[in-house]
């Protein structure tokens, strides 16, 4: 996986300081999909399984938690090294 274009590491993601600086606190369902690199019906598909954390709906549109999508991101990452 190549890293995020505004970052400038190697790794997949960014660390906590970096996010601070790069992602918003409250991302779009476009940002996350960017983020983990799928399209936007996968994005709903994981909500609608209950498998994305920190997604809550603002009206009509899904907004997510920063910190709780990266912290699902590093420990999936963690169970995958697992395995």
């Amino acid at each position: 996986m190549q890293s995020h274009p505004s970052i400038g590491r190697s790794r997949s993601f960014p660390s906590k300081h970096e996010a601070d600086r790069v992602l918003p606190t409250v991302m779009t369902t476009e940002e996350v999909a960017a983020l983990l690199r799928v399209n936007r019906k996968a994005i709903y598909g994981a909500v609608a399984r209950g498998e994305l954390p920190g997604a809550h709906r603002v009206g009509r549109k899904l907004r997510f938690a920063r910190d709780a999508v990266l912290a699902w991101l590093v420990g999936r990452g963690a169970v995958a090294e697992a395995r």
